[in-house]
């Protein structure tokens, strides 16, 4: 029972980060920034519809996308590891 109401939440927490990236970030892109934050939102929603439906297909998303932004971060921050850190821990973490 608790792990299905913590699954819920994280699907819930995952999504709202997905539309809040994606609606910011394309803020950030009428400013002239870089499309990755609406990429990256538009993937944390579409792996958290994946798993909310028990897809496999979440975990493989989600690998590339940690890959994507790991090549993203690294040409961002040119490789300087206290720059690279905060681009990618939050999605490390979750």
């Amino acid at each position: 029972m608790i792990k299905r109401a913590l699954n819920i939440l994280f699907i819930t927490f995952l999504g709202l980060i997905g539309v809040y990236l994606m609606l910011l970030g394309g803020f950030l892109v009428y400013l002239g920034d870089s499309l990755y934050y609406v990429l990256a939102g538009i993937a944390a929603l579409a792996v958290a519809v994946l798993h909310a439906r028990g897809s496999v297909l979440a975990v493989k998303l989600y690998g590339v996308f940690l890959l994507l932004t790991l090549v993203w971060g690294l040409y961002e921050s040119d490789g300087a590891f206290f720059s690279l850190l905060p681009r990618l821990a939050m999605w490390l973490v979750l």
